[in-house]
């Protein structure tokens, strides 16, 4: 028996499949044949990037020269025929067919139960006009050719996160908010994906600064500045995506829809504001390890002493040692399983703000050190689980707990939820799609990257009481499209948490 998610949708998958499935397909190109669907890609891909930069040389003529091009790259040979039939074979089926969908496929309406036809086109023409009623006909891809794209791009993992960000509001300006939630679902994935990373580049810095900075030589090799101006533009697009969603939602344009993908942007511009933290602080740590004068000789200029030259070569080679028993000593600091206090590297740099020394006494009286390292967290934690605890006991007792009963808490305390904007976020990433449900366990609880479940860790932590979540599964719904406003300045979705 088929699994329900197997068959549902199956018409939809179908029909984003065809085009990729018919690609250069259909036509015999001599020697170029086994390699007409690869010309045919890179074709696409080339128009669609002209059209995303705005260059308008997308003529036929253009098109011709782009096989050629294409063809070339491949390393291999070309006609003029060749090249002009390789591009004719994505404007029009076989037999030269001048109907607007000329490219034909089947699909199964899982609904119907039966087989339907399915008609698409790769390229459509755009007419231009100039200041003299000159008409000038280009190129651009259809939905469906800029799908095959696209998909291609984050397959291949060539998409950077500001393309993927431009594409979106491209998206939500032609009023293609299904295709807009996956670009931004794309971009929130990349973000978080980059997150992680820089994550583990911050630990990399504290931990052994010469090696992280070594290979992340040419990552970042904008100034700072350029830098914070790069987010400040992707902040930019973000308010841009908002101004626009909000101008449709008051035409009452796919209200749902909307709502959805202004819950999208904000929870994906929180993730890149984190990301613009993580690096930008990056940045200013290895500025501070490759300016400091004292500091970069002893991490990168090789030590003035070492066993070998200093003591072997210097004076036991050349002078020998006392008696056989002076070796010792000299072998037990080398190969002794107890290892002699050596002060880490960390210690050095302290001053600059990421370690400090604490100091224990044990039984005997004597003072005992060890490091302990704080990373910076731009979130507050002791806050947001003073905010949340309430609301969380709430939903073990009573099986549920909404947003809306923030509205019934004392002034005081609701204006700790407004300052507290982090806290909203949590509501939030609750309802990303495809993860509006998420199951607690003690494996996923290690998570430093999902916000949710560091929230759980650190209220399970604080309390024993919330252990009692561990083995449940927690979901989002919302009660209405309509949103609701908090003190006037917060403006959130009616979520509602449930368990079982």
């Amino acid at each position: 028996m088929l699994h329900k998610e197997t068959t549902d949708g199956i018409k939809e998958r179908i029909q984003s499949l065809n085009p990729s499935w018919l690609l250069g397909a259909g036509a015999e190109f001599e020697h170029l044949t086994p390699y007409g669907r690869k010309i045919a890609l890179m074709i696409l891909t080339e128009v669609f990037y002209r059209s995303f930069y705005g260059n308008e040389n997308r003529t036929i003529e253009d098109l011709y020269d782009i096989a050629k091009e294409a063809i070339a790259f491949y390393g291999l040979e070309s006609t003029r025929e060749l090249e002009e039939k390789i591009v004719d074979n994505l404007l029009w089926s076989k037999g030269k067919s001048y109907d607007h969908f000329s490219f034909r496929d089947e699909t199964y309406d899982d609904r119907e139960r039966s087989w339907v036809e399915h008609r698409f086109q790769y390229l459509t023409v755009v007419r231009l006009t100039d200041g003299f009623d000159k008409v000038r006909e280009i190129y651009e891809l259809t939905d469906e050719s800029e799908d095959i794209v696209i998909k291609s791009q984050e397959l291949e993992k060539e998409m950077d996160i500001t393309i993927q960000g431009i594409i979106s509001e491209m998206y939500i300006n032609k009023g293609k908010f299904k295709q807009a939630l996956n670009s931004l679902q794309n971009l929130n994935t990349r973000v978080l994906r980059l997150i992680e990373i820089e994550i583990e580049h911050e630990k990399d810095i504290l931990k052994n600064p010469k090696r992280a900075i070594y290979l992340e030589d040419e990552k970042w090799m904008e100034k700072l500045e350029e830098v914070r101006d790069q987010f400040r533009e992707e902040q930019k697009r973000y308010d841009e995506m908002e101004r626009i969603l909000r101008q449709k939602l008051a035409e009452e344009e796919g209200e749902a829809e909307i709502k959805e993908l202004i819950i999208r942007v904000s929870l994906t511009r929180s993730n890149h504001d984190k990301l613009a933290h993580l690096v930008i602080g990056n940045i200013e740590k290895e500025f501070h390890f490759r300016t400091d004068e004292d500091l970069f000789t002893k991490l990168w200029n090789p030590p003035d002493t070492n066993f070998k030259t200093t003591v072997m070569e210097e004076k036991i080679l050349p002078k020998g040692l006392a008696k056989p028993e002076d070796l010792f000593p000299i072998m037990h600091i080398l190969f002794s399983p107890k290892k002699g206090f050596l002060y880490p590297l960390e210690w050095m740099v302290k001053e600059q703000g990421y370690l400090e020394k604490e100091v224990d006494f044990d039984e005997d009286g004597e003072d005992t050190e060890k490091m302990v390292v704080h990373q910076k967290d731009s979130l507050n934690w002791e806050e947001m689980t003073d905010l949340w605890a309430p609301f969380i006991v709430d939903l073990l007792e009573n099986g549920e707990v909404s947003v809306t009963e923030i509205m019934h808490l004392p002034d005081y305390m609701i204006e700790r939820w407004v300052m507290c904007r982090e806290a909203f976020d949590i509501w939030v990433l609750f309802w990303i799609q495809n993860e509006k449900r998420i199951y607690v366990s003690r494996e996923n609880l290690e998570s430093k990257i999902d916000h949710r479940l560091v929230l759980l860790r650190k209220l399970m932590e604080k309390n024993f009481y919330f252990e009692k979540l561990i083995g449940k599964e927690i979901n989002i719904s919302v009660r209405s499209i309509q949103t609701i406003r908090i003190a006037d300045r917060v403006e959130v979705a009616p979520f509602k948490l449930r368990i079982t």
